[in-house]
Protein backbone atom coordinates (compact mmCIF):
# COMPACT_ATOMS: atom_id res chain seq x y z
CA UNK A 1 0.00 0.00 0.00
CA UNK A 2 3.19 1.95 1.23
CA UNK A 3 4.53 1.93 -2.58
CA UNK A 4 1.41 2.89 -4.27
CA UNK A 5 1.16 6.12 -2.16
CA UNK A 6 4.40 6.88 -3.35
CA UNK A 7 4.69 5.66 -6.93
CA UNK A 8 2.83 8.71 -7.67
CA UNK A 9 5.10 11.12 -5.86
CA UNK A 10 7.99 13.36 -7.28
CA UNK A 11 10.43 10.96 -5.83
CA UNK A 12 8.64 7.68 -6.40
CA UNK A 13 12.42 6.58 -8.17
CA UNK A 14 14.18 6.67 -4.88
CA UNK A 15 11.96 3.31 -4.02
CA UNK A 16 14.70 1.90 -6.75
CA UNK A 17 17.88 2.77 -4.70
CA UNK A 18 19.29 1.40 -1.43
CA UNK A 19 22.56 2.15 0.45
CA UNK A 20 25.15 -0.09 0.66
CA UNK A 21 28.25 -0.19 2.89
CA UNK A 22 30.44 2.37 1.66
CA UNK A 23 27.14 5.04 2.23
CA UNK A 24 26.46 5.62 -1.47
CA UNK A 25 23.26 4.61 -3.34
CA UNK A 26 22.94 1.73 -5.63
CA UNK A 27 20.35 0.68 -8.10
CA UNK A 28 18.35 -2.22 -6.93
CA UNK A 29 15.62 -1.82 -9.88
CA UNK A 30 15.21 -3.29 -13.37
CA UNK A 31 16.24 -2.71 -16.78
CA UNK A 32 13.72 -2.64 -19.28
CA UNK A 33 15.79 -3.37 -23.15
CA UNK A 34 14.25 -3.24 -26.36
CA UNK A 35 13.51 -6.51 -28.05
CA UNK A 36 15.08 -7.23 -31.83
CA UNK A 37 16.99 -3.84 -31.68
CA UNK A 38 15.97 -1.07 -33.71
CA UNK A 39 16.50 1.56 -30.30
CA UNK A 40 18.39 4.07 -32.51
CA UNK A 41 15.63 3.90 -35.35
CA UNK A 42 13.13 3.88 -32.48
CA UNK A 43 14.50 7.35 -31.09
CA UNK A 44 15.35 8.61 -34.18
CA UNK A 45 11.91 8.21 -35.14
CA UNK A 46 10.38 9.89 -31.80
CA UNK A 47 12.76 12.55 -31.98
CA UNK A 48 11.79 13.71 -35.42
CA UNK A 49 7.42 12.93 -34.62
CA UNK A 50 8.00 15.00 -31.39
CA UNK A 51 10.33 17.89 -32.99
CA UNK A 52 7.52 18.18 -36.40
CA UNK A 53 4.87 18.50 -33.94
CA UNK A 54 6.46 21.08 -31.08
CA UNK A 55 7.39 23.26 -34.69
CA UNK A 56 3.54 22.91 -35.42
CA UNK A 57 2.19 23.86 -32.57
CA UNK A 58 4.29 26.86 -32.47
CA UNK A 59 3.62 27.92 -35.61
CA UNK A 60 0.11 27.84 -34.82
CA UNK A 61 0.43 29.74 -32.11
CA UNK A 62 2.18 32.76 -33.98
CA UNK A 63 -0.29 32.72 -36.72
CA UNK A 64 -1.83 36.54 -36.48
CA UNK A 65 -5.78 36.52 -35.51
CA UNK A 66 -6.14 32.94 -35.39
CA UNK A 67 -5.25 32.92 -31.14
CA UNK A 68 -7.49 35.30 -30.04
CA UNK A 69 -10.36 33.99 -28.47
CA UNK A 70 -10.77 31.84 -25.48
CA UNK A 71 -12.61 29.04 -27.34
CA UNK A 72 -9.34 28.66 -29.61
CA UNK A 73 -6.42 29.53 -26.82
CA UNK A 74 -8.04 26.89 -24.24
CA UNK A 75 -7.55 23.72 -26.98
CA UNK A 76 -3.91 25.07 -27.94
CA UNK A 77 -2.25 25.90 -24.22
CA UNK A 78 -3.26 22.13 -23.56
CA UNK A 79 -2.19 21.13 -26.43
CA UNK A 80 1.31 23.25 -26.19
CA UNK A 81 1.48 21.69 -22.21
CA UNK A 82 0.95 17.91 -23.78
CA UNK A 83 3.41 18.76 -26.66
CA UNK A 84 5.72 19.87 -24.12
CA UNK A 85 4.87 16.90 -22.03
CA UNK A 86 6.24 14.62 -24.77
CA UNK A 87 9.11 16.75 -26.36
CA UNK A 88 10.63 16.35 -22.44
CA UNK A 89 9.59 12.73 -22.43
CA UNK A 90 11.64 12.12 -25.70
CA UNK A 91 14.61 13.97 -24.75
CA UNK A 92 14.36 11.98 -21.34
CA UNK A 93 14.49 8.77 -23.18
CA UNK A 94 17.21 10.10 -25.46
CA UNK A 95 19.76 11.19 -22.98
CA UNK A 96 19.27 7.80 -20.87
CA UNK A 97 21.45 5.20 -21.46
CA UNK A 98 20.25 1.74 -22.58
CA UNK A 99 18.68 -0.51 -21.23
CA UNK A 100 16.54 1.85 -19.43
CA UNK A 101 15.91 2.04 -15.91
CA UNK A 102 12.18 1.27 -14.52
CA UNK A 103 11.47 4.49 -13.25
CA UNK A 104 12.73 6.10 -16.83
CA UNK A 105 10.68 3.51 -18.84
CA UNK A 106 7.41 4.28 -16.30
CA UNK A 107 8.04 7.87 -17.15
CA UNK A 108 9.13 7.80 -20.93
CA UNK A 109 7.54 4.94 -23.20
CA UNK A 110 4.99 3.57 -20.69
CA UNK A 111 3.77 7.36 -21.03
CA UNK A 112 4.35 8.09 -24.39
CA UNK A 113 1.25 6.54 -25.58
CA UNK A 114 -1.37 8.67 -23.49
CA UNK A 115 0.01 11.91 -23.64
CA UNK A 116 0.50 11.58 -27.30
CA UNK A 117 -2.96 10.64 -27.47
CA UNK A 118 -4.08 13.65 -25.58
CA UNK A 119 -1.75 15.98 -27.64
CA UNK A 120 -2.95 15.04 -30.73
CA UNK A 121 -6.46 14.77 -29.37
CA UNK A 122 -6.37 18.98 -27.79
CA UNK A 123 -5.21 19.41 -31.39
CA UNK A 124 -7.83 17.84 -33.04
CA UNK A 125 -9.89 20.33 -30.70
CA UNK A 126 -7.92 23.16 -32.01
CA UNK A 127 -9.02 22.23 -35.43
CA UNK A 128 -12.94 22.53 -34.41
CA UNK A 129 -12.22 25.74 -32.88
CA UNK A 130 -10.49 27.51 -35.45
CA UNK A 131 -13.30 25.93 -37.98
CA UNK A 132 -15.54 27.79 -35.31
CA UNK A 133 -13.51 30.73 -35.61
CA UNK A 134 -13.24 31.05 -39.11
CA UNK A 135 -17.26 30.39 -39.63
CA UNK A 136 -17.74 33.36 -37.45
CA UNK A 137 -15.62 35.99 -38.59
CA UNK A 138 -14.94 34.84 -41.55
CA UNK A 139 -11.79 33.53 -43.26
CA UNK A 140 -9.67 36.35 -43.74
CA UNK A 141 -6.14 35.98 -45.43
CA UNK A 142 -6.32 32.14 -47.10
CA UNK A 143 -2.68 31.20 -46.93
CA UNK A 144 -2.95 32.04 -42.93
CA UNK A 145 -6.08 29.60 -42.71
CA UNK A 146 -4.24 27.43 -44.47
CA UNK A 147 -1.08 27.35 -43.02
CA UNK A 148 -3.15 26.54 -39.36
CA UNK A 149 -4.75 23.50 -40.41
CA UNK A 150 -1.58 22.13 -42.27
CA UNK A 151 0.07 22.77 -39.16
CA UNK A 152 -2.77 21.71 -36.84
CA UNK A 153 -2.97 18.40 -39.13
CA UNK A 154 0.49 17.47 -38.98
CA UNK A 155 0.27 18.38 -35.35
CA UNK A 156 -2.20 15.48 -34.57
CA UNK A 157 -0.19 13.37 -37.68
CA UNK A 158 2.61 13.22 -35.33
CA UNK A 159 1.95 12.81 -32.24
CA UNK A 160 -0.25 9.54 -33.21
CA UNK A 161 3.00 8.33 -34.54
CA UNK A 162 4.42 9.09 -31.29
CA UNK A 163 2.11 6.77 -30.13
CA UNK A 164 2.06 3.96 -32.45
CA UNK A 165 5.39 4.01 -32.16
CA UNK A 166 5.93 3.51 -28.14
CA UNK A 167 3.29 0.95 -28.50
CA UNK A 168 4.47 -1.52 -31.37
CA UNK A 169 8.18 -1.59 -29.81
CA UNK A 170 8.22 -4.63 -27.43
CA UNK A 171 10.32 -3.98 -24.11
CA UNK A 172 10.90 -7.00 -21.51
CA UNK A 173 12.04 -6.47 -17.96
CA UNK A 174 15.14 -7.41 -16.43
CA UNK A 175 16.72 -7.58 -13.15
CA UNK A 176 20.40 -7.08 -14.04
CA UNK A 177 21.76 -4.79 -16.14
CA UNK A 178 23.67 -7.67 -18.48
CA UNK A 179 22.19 -6.21 -21.35
CA UNK A 180 24.89 -3.54 -20.60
Amino acid sequence: MANKKRRFSKRAYLDYFSKDASGGFTYTGGYYALQGGGYKALSVRLAVFAAVAAVCTVVCGCLPGIIDVFYVILPYVAEVGFTGSVVYAVLRFLTNAKPLREYVYSATVAAFPWRALLAAAFAGAGVIAGTVFFILNGVGNVWLTAAFYVCKAASVVCMLLVRRAAKSSVWTLSKTDAAR
